[in-house]
């Protein structure tokens, strides 16, 4: 279920090693996979949806990508799961659902979906009129905020919904890395810092993926539907030790901290009000009719 963050760790392991082609390099790049399959049925099947973006050094990594996929089978077995990412915003949504196995359908198949949204950009450490060689640091804040179905994982592996992110801060020349990683399993939503110590005259990577997935077979106990939602996930911010420092990347895209992130009772409360108007409508229609 976690095969296609396997292109992500590789990626690491490259920003990871200070490579000097990555000077001056950026990239935003997605991959969405929607499985469904239904093995007991007059007609076996099995759909498989695919859908991928890599935008490197192309300004179009600096503005937001979407993709999105559905797979569907007879038996009403469906996976869902979309991606949306730019320089310095991921956002990646999964979700799952299969009829359970019975005497009277006994189904054979699962419904999966995962989502992955990754981006690289290299900043030059400048500014301030400071000398070339002058220690400073630079610490990448992470905003995530987003929910999953409960539970997540059914011993067996027939039910899984999960979250998993990562951010580096790379000094290219020297190869030295900071990481933080997050689980939905294990972590909590919210603001997450990581620093790294660097010098004037160098150029730092930023990089960061979110990956997601849901998973249901005809097997599963638990519920019969998973999902995983961070569509409003993640958000990523550069704050030097010296305020003039430089925090645009070579995508062209300013690291600074916005205040255009909303906190989830803002969304909570987004959500609540929609769901309100809509109810009304429904009750005004069937008032008149």
């Amino acid at each position: 279920m976690h095969l296609h963050i396997k292109s992500w760790l590789v990626l690491g392991l490259f920003v990871a090693g200070g490579s000097s082609a990555l000077a001056g390099t950026y990239q935003s790049a997605g991959n969405v996979n929607t499985i469904a399959t239904n093995v007991i049925s007059p007609q076996p099947e099995s759909v498989q949806h695919v859908a991928n973006y890599d935008w490197i050094n192309n300004p179009q990594a600096a503005t937001p990508t979407h993709i999105e996929q559905v797979a569907e089978v007879s038996n009403g077995g469906i996976s869902r799961a979309g991606a949306t990412g730019q320089i310095g915003v991921l956002k990646a949504w999964a979700e799952a659902s299969y009829p359970a196995y019975t005497a009277s359908t006994p189904w054979n198949g699962y419904a999966t979906g995962t989502a992955l949204a990754s981006f690289y950009d290299t900043i030059a450490v400048t500014g301030a009129g400071l000398a070339v060689g002058t220690p400073v640091t630079y610490t990448l804040s992470v905003y995530v905020n987003g929910t999953q179905s409960s539970p997540t994982f059914e011993i067996g592996g027939a039910y899984s919904a999960y979250a998993l992110s990562e951010a580096r801060l790379t000094n290219v020349a020297q190869g030295t890395t900071t990481i933080k990683s997050w689980n939905a399993d294990k972590d909590a939503v919210g603001w997450y810092n990581l620093s790294l110590d660097t010098v004037v005259g160098s150029e730092l990577g930023v990089s960061a993926m979110l990956y997601v997935g849901a998973y249901v077979s005809a097997y599963a106990t638990v519920a019969h539907s998973a999902f995983a939602d961070y569509g409003h996930s993640a958000h990523y911010y550069l704050t030097p030790s010296i305020a003039s420092l430089n925090t645009i990347g070579s995508s062209g895209h300013d690291f600074t901290i916005s205040t255009a992130v909303p906190e989830p009772q803002t969304a909570v409360l987004a959500l609540l009000g929609l769901f309100l108007v809509t109810c009304m409508t429904k009750q005004k229609r069937a008032t008149q009719h």
